[in-house]
């Protein structure tokens, strides 16, 4: 009998500790994937701007020229903040590049010019 009530109390205790449900990270994982700013303009002098990427899951970003970076490159669940920097622009001639951020089966396209 004493065998039996164990079990019972094991099993109610499982199961209670099944439903619980963390609310935060339900809030995070229903986030839309979105770019807090929709293109990135700099001056020839190049410099520093910053876009937040709020996603429900994982990321990565693909930078398609060699004169800025991304800091970081990808990221996960919430809202991460991701500095752009772009170098001088030494060339003579404008500048245009892309920023592509990708979560799941979902792109986002940041285009970036660099005006004289």
């Amino acid at each position: 009998m004493n065998l039996y009530k164990i079990l019972l109390a094991l099993l109610i205790l499982s199961l209670l500790a099944a439903c619980s449900s963390d609310k935060e990270n339900d809030v995070y994982t229903t986030l839309p994937f979105s770019l807090s700013i929709y293109q990135v303009a700099m001056t020839i002098e190049g410099g520093e701007q910053e876009v937040n990427v709020s996603s429900g899951g994982a990321w990565q970003s693909s930078i398609h020229c060699d004169w800025m970076t991304l800091s970081p490159s990808s990221g996960g669940i919430g809202i991460t903040k991701v500095r752009i920097k772009v170098k001088e622009n030494t060339s003579g001639l404008p500048r245009n590049g892309r920023i592509a951020i990708i979560s799941g089966k979902e792109e986002k396209e940041l285009p970036l010019c660099n005006r004289l």
